[in-house]
């Protein structure tokens, strides 16, 4: 017996890693095992597909423009609580303080 997968919601693809195998993709696209194998060796796949070995895989990148989602950290921080007064803001410098220069010719 046959089971239906249900098709995962476009947005999931941020949680998804770097690279994911071709049929996870094509779940995506409501594409199953067969279909997802017969459009790759066809060339017809939604997406650019990377052989790695005798592994078919798929960049999340590439998912995700072909499906119209936005990767984008800032982007996905829509509606985010902005820091008020009195709170701390989260710093864009990756130094951690302790590795600030002390003397200002460690600056140069």
């Amino acid at each position: 017996m046959k089971t239906s997968r249900q098709i995962p919601r476009a947005e999931t693809v941020r949680d998804l890693p770097a690279t994911v195998p071709a049929i996870v993709a094509g779940r995506y696209f409501g594409i199953g095992k067969e279909g997802t194998y017969r459009l790759i060796q066809a060339n017809d796949f939604p997406v650019p597909v990377l052989r790695i070995g005798a592994r078919y895989v798929v960049t999340q990148a590439a998912l995700a423009d072909a499906l119209g989602v936005s990767l984008d950290v800032e982007g996905s921080m829509k509606g985010a609580k902005e820091a008020g007064p009195g709170e701390p803001r989260a710093s864009r410098s990756s130094a951690h303080p302790s590795q600030a220069p002390t003397d200002s010719s460690e600056a140069l």
